[in-house]
């Protein structure tokens, strides 16, 4: 159908938040959406089992991996399986834990036919508390300062079928999805929309979690930030050299004040060193990146532990008994 599509949902012990948003989607769209390819991301338990799939109008591919290997990793394994099984006109990519709110899937692929090949949700509004709305901002500004680029949308989107073939062609995908998706450089479109709250449970995304995520981001642009990054510390270096030889030149004319000089080399100087040192650090960080193997012909199976494939017919008889 031309309105149809495809859902691809990472998942990772949101057993109740998930049934309930599978419940939400079958009841506002039906047999619209063709599949929903959920990533079980090694969930130890509270994983997602045919029974919960009762009654649902579309097939549900349950595709479980035998070890945690991170929201984003999971996003690109997914990828790389509707790939694969060429499931992808259109892709839903959204979280299962009932943030991303259904009901807003309609506007993002209203945008679809303009020409855009992805849309993305970006948030009107936040639901988190204050220390994370303030990690969230922090990450968002340090982003733009390393690399002069702005990042202000996260998992949720709809891609076309192109994009779904340039994004499993980038291995930097299963460390950070939205800043690859910049990165391929496709045609985006921005929706705001609300974030939701979660159904149930906690987030398991907590603030270290969200420091890596942005540092996830950054890798992604790795060789754009460390450019900007030698730019400034090549610019402060001569600043401050240049700061030397003018306090110099002031202590002799005889303008200084005792210790006035020692006090600003050596400020100088232990300026020049921290930035050094903070360049080496960096250089160290964002070279040491973890980029998804996936790739449409990348062995994405070494995951993957096995693959449930729930059609209506089966939740219609598991029903009815």
């Amino acid at each position: 159908m031309a309105n149809s599509f495809s859902i691809l949902m990472p998942y990772y012990m949101d057993l109740e938040p998930a049934k309930s948003l599978l419940r939400q989607i079958d009841s506002l769209y039906g047999t619209r959406v063709t599949a929903v390819v959920i990533v079980d991301d090694g969930s130890p338990d509270a994983g997602l089992e045919p029974t919960a799939l009762t009654g649902l109008k579309f097939p549900v591919h349950i595709v479980r991996l035998k070890r945690n290997v991170g929201h984003q990793m999971a996003l690109s394994a997914g990828l790389a399986y509707l790939f694969k099984h060429d499931m992808q006109d259109r892709v839903v990519v959204m979280d299962s834990d009932g943030e991303d709110m259904p009901e807003h899937i309609e506007e993002l692929l209203k945008e679809t036919g303009k020409g855009a090949q992805v849309v993305v949700a970006r948030r009107s509004q936040r639901s988190e508390g204050v220390r994370f709305s303030i990690g969230y901002r922090v990450y968002k500004f340090l982003f733009w300062l390393l690399t002069g680029l702005t990042i202000d949308f996260g998992n949720f989107c709809v891609l076309e079928k192109a994009a779904v073939k340039r994004l499993v062609n980038y291995a930097e995908t299963g460390i950070h999805f939205p800043a690859t998706v910049i990165k391929t450089g496709l045609k985006l479109t921005r929706v705001s929309v609300p974030r939701g709250r979660r159904t149930d449970g906690r987030s398991h995304l907590g603030f270290s979690g969200l420091v890596m995520h942005g540092m996830n981001a950054i890798k992604v642009f790795s060789s754009r930030a460390l450019s900007r990054t030698i730019i400034f510390a090549t610019g402060l270096v001569i600043a401050l050299t240049g700061t030397i030889i003018t306090a110099g030149f002031i202590k002799f004319m005889g303008f200084a004040s005792p210790g006035w000089l020692t006090s600003i080399i050596g400020f100088s100087i232990a300026t020049i060193l921290q930035t050094l040192v903070l360049l080496m650090v960096m250089l160290m960080a964002l070279d040491n990146r973890t980029f998804s193997p996936f790739g449409p012909h990348g062995d994405y199976g070494v995951l993957i532990d096995d693959i449930l494939r729930v059609e209506p017919e089966q939740t219609a008889r598991q029903a009815a008994r």
